[in-house]
């Protein structure tokens, strides 16, 4: 038995095929029309403080030769995806790609999809198509995150069993954030804790969670080991809303972790669709910044040992792109750290700090927050 989400994306997925069989039938070439996604119509809303899709449309259709490849391919997800929903599993986005690689029957030698970047593509769209997210459709990539702290979750493999997590009792590795976060697949039953830390890289994590800087300071720490996943985010962002627990973010003092912050702060561009459900516009970034190196007496000997790095191409070329911003532009302290990078050619990592002294790396953090020493 399904749930009544589950069962409303079935449904439509069922109306909109009924539809194209519709214009079939009334000897007309079947087109599907959503919202465009990328720059091109997204924009900044600086009520809400974050990125938001806008209006533009695209129709995707039969008629035209140069579509007719991407509709079929449209279509045979959205089939895919009415199957999975229809059998009760979830299906990674691996999974999606390889079963319809060819789809196009047995004797054809014409692929369906080369490569997985066209499946994930389609599969985006058609959370637009449907109004609805990738999790709900039963559709999962691959986790990535991991937490510490004092939280008591309830997490279904399916409706008959449930599992009882207390994810400070999970060790070293901590707990690892799945692909879909959202009840009924999660419930998040107990939460002790008086703020978040989220940091950029795991061994940054680790050293925090080997000290156990998440019970000492009464705290959560987490790490989207990178750029975060959609799960990652999703989890922060519950943890925020739901409990009331403001978020610090510490990322590494160059343009690729000022990204990785803002990212946490206003969204993505790619899926700006659901970023009302990722972003957190509320959250702190504290750092690391190149200033702090001559504010933070803790962090003079990264001057003194020369711990800087040098700004790459692609490093500068980011700097410059991030400056373009609306949400940098409008945020001189934010401009302020960004121009720092191409004013002295430098950049830092979080590791400098944390590799040479875990517990000035705790220091720094509650320094900053006790500081109040951040960037809205």
């Amino acid at each position: 038995m399904v749930s009544k989400i589950k069962n409303e994306n079935y449904d439509k997925i069922k109306n909109l095929t009924i539809e194209q069989i519709n214009q079939i039938m009334k000897m007309k070439y079947p087109e599907l029309e959503l919202i465009m996604r990328g720059k091109n119509n997204t924009s900044y809303n600086p009520k809400t403080k974050t990125i938001e899709i806008g209006n533009k449309k695209e129709t995707r259709t039969y008629k035209n030769l140069p579509q007719i490849k991407k509709y079929l391919q449209t279509m045979a997800v959205l089939n895919e995806l009415k199957k999975n929903i229809e059998s009760g599993h979830t299906m990674s986005i691996r999974n999606l790609f390889y079963k319809l690689k060819y789809s196009l029957g047995d004797n054809v030698d014409e692929q369906m999809f080369e490569e997985q970047n066209e499946s994930n593509d389609i599969a985006v769209d058609a959370e637009l198509l449907l109004n609805t997210t990738r999790e709900k459709l039963n559709l999962i990539t691959d986790p990535k995150g991991e937490v510490a702290g004092k939280i008591i979750i309830e997490d279904y493999i399916n409706k008959d069993d449930k599992y009882i997590i207390d994810i400070s009792k999970q060790g070293s590795s901590g707990w690892n954030t799945p692909s879909n976060v959202d009840s009924p697949k999660l419930n998040i039953k107990k939460v002790d804790a008086d703020f978040i830390v989220v940091v950029e890289k795991h061994a940054i994590w680790n050293s925090l969670n080997e000290m156990k800087f998440w019970e000492k300071n009464h705290c959560i720490v987490a790490s989207g080991k990178g750029s975060p996943s959609r799960g990652f985010r999703r989890f922060i962002n519950r943890l925020h809303y739901e409990f009331g627990l403001p978020v610090y973010i510490l990322v590494d003092g160059d343009p690729y972790g000022t990204q990785i912050a803002l990212t946490y702060k206003y969204g993505s561009f790619n899926i700006a669709h659901i970023n009302k459900y990722l972003a957190i516009p509320d959250a702190r970034y504290i750092g690391m910044f190149l200033s702090d190196i001559e504010k933070y007496p803790l962090l003079s000997f990264l001057k003194e040992k020369k711990m800087y790095l040098a700004m790459k191409d692609v490093d500068i070329k980011k700097a410059k792109d991030l400056l373009q911003y609306e949400w940098v532009k409008t945020n001189p302290k934010l401009k302020a750290v960004i121009e720092e990078y191409l004013k002295t050619g430098h950049k830092i990592e979080a590791d400098a700090l944390g590799g040479r002294d875990a517990e000035d790396l705790g220091r720094y953090i509650l320094e900053k927050i006790k500081r109040k020493d951040w960037i809205d």
